[in-house]
């Protein structure tokens, strides 16, 4: 059989995105970023041998080894790690474990812009824009950026970004006066009209900016009860967004780890940043359960890209064009990892069928993965992801 483009896209999106035997698809999203480039070799992608001989300093008075959860093997160490663990063991039967991914490049923007878009295009829009923009047209917000690191693209229309400024509290607030709307209300008219005058796109986008207005309205209405002062605070992001997407606010989140990841110069600082993000996650997914929308949440985890296999002569490591990521939630058919690297730490080719290494087969790329998180929530990613490439 020989594979197109697109049919390559919808193979591999097929895989990732089994659902379980009786699940709905999912409606909402969470992007959880690890930004500054993962050591996934200590957890996702477990080599214990080469950690142990690498990170002497990071072991801590117990081994790296090898734990087993729903059939998932994970990097262990429960004297580092152990929030990590504890993690771990519990959603292993809910997660799927992406291996072997390719980055398509090792400089921080550019490989956060193939990770978030699954394209190499500047300016195109990333998961959390598209699915915000296509499921949730009828929430008063499509898409929340509590991270600072969205990409909408032209969809900005659809998304509010949430950061240290607290621009969702100013947008919540019920007393932005009547002078303030009519000045929005009057650019966006001489902006819609500039747009639909033969602007490539621009009625779409045209639409958005006024359809952005009537949100502002219905979403202070749906958020006037969240507490603002839980806003500023990290770990509390999870609880804001399960709260955002229970609520029907949005379709879309993406939240930041919080954690530092790009070490260069010191090779104990990434087991504090993975214990970091198993609390942030640990209570993400509770909250969803809690709220009773996991199983139609699907949540991503991922970084730009991974760290090279050996230590630096400053003690850290390098950018690396091949990590992995993590799925959980969403009915996803769970326990199952896709992809795998090989003796050289390179991304093996996999079978679309299998997810196995097959030599026949293709490199997980960026596109594969955005492909696979679009055909999860029932978005045609061919719509969105006209260059996403097929491998190396």
């Amino acid at each position: 059989m020989s594979w197109t483009r697109r049919s390559v896209l919808g193979a591999l999106g097929a895989l990732v995105a089994a659902p379980a035997v009786g699940a709905t698809p999912p409606k909402r999203l969470v992007v959880v970023l690890a930004d500054g480039g993962w050591d996934a070799w200590l957890t996702l992608d477990p080599r214990p041998e080469m950690v142990s001989e690498r990170d002497q300093a990071l072991v801590d008075g117990a081994d790296e080894t090898t734990s087993t959860y729903a059939g998932i093997s994970f990097g262990s160490n429960p004297v580092s790690r152990p929030l990590t663990e504890s993690f771990l063991a519990r959603w292993a039967s809910r997660a799927v474990v992406l291996r072997g991914v390719w980055s398509g490049a090792i400089g921080h923007e550019a490989a956060l812009l193939r990770a978030l878009t699954g394209t190499s295009t500047p300016g195109a829009p990333d998961l959390g824009a598209i699915v915000g923009s296509v499921l949730g047209h009828r929430h008063p917000v499509g898409y929340v950026d509590l991270s600072g690191r969205g990409m909408p693209g032209d969809l900005g229309g659809a998304m509010a970004r949430v950061g240290v400024r607290q621009q969702l509290g100013w947008l919540l607030d019920p007393t932005e006066g009547a002078v303030d709307r009519a000045v929005a209300d009057a650019w966006v008219r001489r902006r819609s009209s500039i747009l639909r005058d033969g602007t490539a796109g621009g009625e779409a986008i045209a639409d958005a900016l006024v359809a952005a207005r009537d949100r502002a309205g219905a979403l202070r209405g749906a958020g006037a009860d969240l507490v603002p002062g839980a806003w500023l605070k990290t770990d509390s992001t999870a609880t804001l967004a399960a709260d955002l997407l229970a609520r029907d606010v949005c379709a879309s989140v993406m939240l930041d780890s919080g954690q530092s990841w790009d070490f260069h110069e010191r090779a104990t600082g990434m087991n504090g940043s993975w214990e970091g993000l198993s609390e942030l996650l640990e209570l993400l997914l509770t909250a969803l359960d809690e709220r009773g929308i996991l199983d139609d949440t699907l949540v991503l985890v991922r970084s730009e890209m991974g760290r090279t296999p050996w230590r630096n002569p400053l003690g850290g490591t390098d950018h690396w064009p091949v990590g992995s990521a993590l799925l959980l939630g969403g009915g996803l058919d769970g326990g199952r990892v896709v992809g795998a690297t090989g003796d050289d730490h390179a991304a093996l080719p996999v079978s679309l069928t299998t997810g196995l290494p097959d030599p026949t087969g293709e490199v997980i790329s960026y596109g594969h993965l955005a492909a696979g998180v679009l055909a999860a929530l029932g978005v045609d990613a061919r719509l969105w992801l006209p260059d996403a490439p097929l491998g190396l």
